[in-house]
């Protein structure tokens, strides 16, 4: 009758085994090989429901109802178990083969032979008497189900494959039998804890986590294992246990694990008890620990020795000549200036220049160590980096033949122009590779000047591209004449210069606009399209300029010659009113005044 899975088991774990949690996410193989490496080992442990599944398939087909937890797919392929099983499976067909006749002590029944255990101890194999007594101690059928997962951790966690093979199914449907003081010895971890040395800084851990500790770890090391076979061993290499042990220690932290202590002691122990004579781990000079498959051959070896004393010898020879040493260092530092620079766009505007230039590390390494005697010196003194990175500047320009062209040698003659407009030391910098010559920065400004004209060819001004649309704009004009002296006053200059003021703005800036392209040509000038008008003829005299204003003290000094005037007045008005009292012709004080200011205005007051 064939094998075949309803709805309900296809929700279940087909390989399930009771330590296991129930609440895991269920999974299906994947491929061919994933398949295939679970059919072989349904094959090696006799699992008949699997075995049933593969008979109704065809050729290199999936099935795709077998699903099963990660878990319980790690124990069930645990390659240790199956080699268990095959080779008692090969000492029993050998017995057989012999017809050996001789009274063998009772077994526990293989997994393969049947879905039920022998009536014999699990953990002995043997009869067991009772302490001091001549009776025999009773077996016990294990029944709960929570012995099953006791003693799946407590195998996982002592690492005995006997026991994880016996309860790779489950003991309760198995009817695996005991006595009940192996089932104490066997399960008092107590004392295991207590024989184990203590890891620094290890805390106490529940045995939930402990056991999935373990599970990892036992993963981990199958993946090693399997790194080892595949890469290793075919490749025939020559590896450093400390290399195994990072690998393991990577392993483990994808199963968010981390490796003890106590496992990176006992690698080469795991090594040796998995791979036995294939390898050979033995100590270099340093005392450094290193892997050795016997795959590799001794004729690679005396080869790869031999190849590797010629290019020692060949380098100690072309190291002991400073000729050559010299000329092989010059080679490599045009080399990697070469391939690392690129040629600098046209035209370049001295504002988007960084100062921080394009190191090459040869070049850089070689400054340093001429500099300040220990190239691999980083922290040198800010006179030597700046050197440094002057001297790199030079090379750089002069090896490139100016098609790169760093800071130093576009700042530095825009500088000199700025502050001197003297055309000859710019030349002169030229000469000395310090600088580009005064031909090229008068070329590179004027195809600024036409690209920004190509640029913004539909504004009526232009403006520089520092200066952002719709933001509060103040703006500040003022004349800059050149008092230059003719003999009628024509052909003088008249310049008015503007400044622009914005504030900053925080946020996203609009896209820059893509500037066109201008062909590098020897123009060195601009050509004006409009026609220049010719001014007036004049001559020129004195300025005349708005009145210097009025101080505190002006103010103050108005103010006292106004008073001594009016005091004056009416002393005056006084003296005439005596003269003659009878008949008075002086008309009164305001009559007076009104008389003596009839020449000056009198604006009206607002109120």
């Amino acid at each position: 009758m064939a094998y075949s899975l309803t709805t309900k088991d296809q929700a279940r774990c087909i390989i399930h085994f009771s330590a296991c949690d129930d609440s895991d996410a269920l999974i299906s193989p994947k491929d061919i090989k994933s398949w295939s490496t679970l059919y072989e080992a349904a094959k090696i442990r006799n699992h008949k429901p699997i075995l049933e599944i593969a008979e109704h398939l065809n050729e290199n087909e999936i099935p795709k109802n077998v699903m099963y937890h990660r878990k319980c797919r790690i124990l069930f392929t645990i390659k240790r178990d199956l080699e268990t099983i095959k080779r008692r499976r090969e000492e029993a067909s050998e017995e057989e083969g012999n017809g050996s006749t001789a009274k063998k002590r009772p077994s526990r029944r293989s997994t393969t032979d049947t879905r039920l255990y022998d009536p014999v101890c699990i953990f002995c194999n043997k009869e067991q008497y009772l302490k001091e007594t001549r009776s025999r101690e009773k077996l016990i059928k294990a029944v709960q189900l929570r012995a099953d997962e006791t003693l799946r951790r407590c195998a996982i966690i002592k690492e005995d494959s006997n026991i994880i093979a016996v309860t790779s199914r489950d003991i309760v449907a198995a009817e695996a039998h005991y006595h009940i003081s192996c089932y104490k010895s066997y399960t008092n971890l107590s004392r295991l804890k207590k024989s184990e040395p203590k890891e620094s800084g290890e805390v106490d851990e529940s045995d939930d986590s402990y056991f999935s500790y373990k599970v990892a770890e036992i993963e981990a090391y199958e993946n090693l294992f399997s790194h080892i076979r595949d890469k290793i061993f075919t490749e025939g290499q020559i590896v450093p246990v400390a290399q195994l042990t990072q690998m393991l220690e990577g392993f483990m932290s994808t199963k968010c694990e981390t490796l003890r202590l106590s496992a990176k002691k006992n690698i080469r122990r795991r090594l040796e008890a998995e791979f036995g004579e294939s390898i050979q781990i033995i100590s270099n000079v340093s005392g450094k620990l290193l892997l050795v498959p016997n795959t590799l051959s001794l004729k690679d070896v005396v080869l790869e020795n031999e190849q590797l004393q010629r290019e020692i010898k060949s380098l100690k020879e072309k190291s002991t000549d400073p000729v050559q040493i010299i000329d092989q260092a010059s080679l490599k530092i045009r080399e990697s200036i070469q391939r690392d620079m690129s040629r600098t766009p046209w035209p370049f505007h001295p504002s988007n220049v960084s100062t921080t230039i394009t190191k090459t590390p040869e070049l850089h390494r070689f400054f340093t160590g001429l500099l300040n005697g220990d190239p691999k010196n980083e922290n040198v003194s800010e006179r030597v980096c700046t050197l440094v990175e002057s001297f790199e500047q030079d090379v750089i320009y002069a090896v490139t033949r100016g098609q790169y062209k760093p800071p130093k040698h576009i700042l530095l003659p825009n500088a000199v122009k700025a502050l001197t407009g003297n055309t000859e030391l710019i030349t002169t910098l030229n000469k000395l590779g310090h600088g580009i010559s005064y031909s090229q920065l008068e070329e590179n400004e004027t195809a600024l000047c036409l690209q920004k004209k190509a640029a913004d060819s539909s504004n009526r001004v232009l403006l520089p591209s520092s200066i952002k649309s719709y933001i509060f704009t103040l703006l500040a004009w003022d004349n800059i004449d050149r008092q230059e002296e003719t003999l009628s006053g024509k052909g003088t200059s008249h310049r008015v210069n503007g400044v622009v003021i914005q504030p900053k703005v925080f946020g996203p800036d609009p896209p820059p606009k893509e500037l066109p392209s201008i062909n590098r040509s020897k123009q060195r000038a601009l050509q004006l399209d409009h026609q220049v008008e010719d001014l007036d003829v004049y001559i020129s005299g004195s300025r005349v300029g708005p009145h210097p204003l009025k101080t505190r003290e002006n103010f103050v000094e108005d103010r006292s010659k106004s008073a001594k005037f009016a005091q004056a007045k009416n002393i005056l008005w006084i003296l005439a009113r005596q003269q003659n009292a009878e008949n008075q012709e002086i008309p009164s004080w305001t009559g007076f005044n009104i008389k003596t200011r009839d020449q000056v205005s009198i604006s009206q007051d607002v109120v």
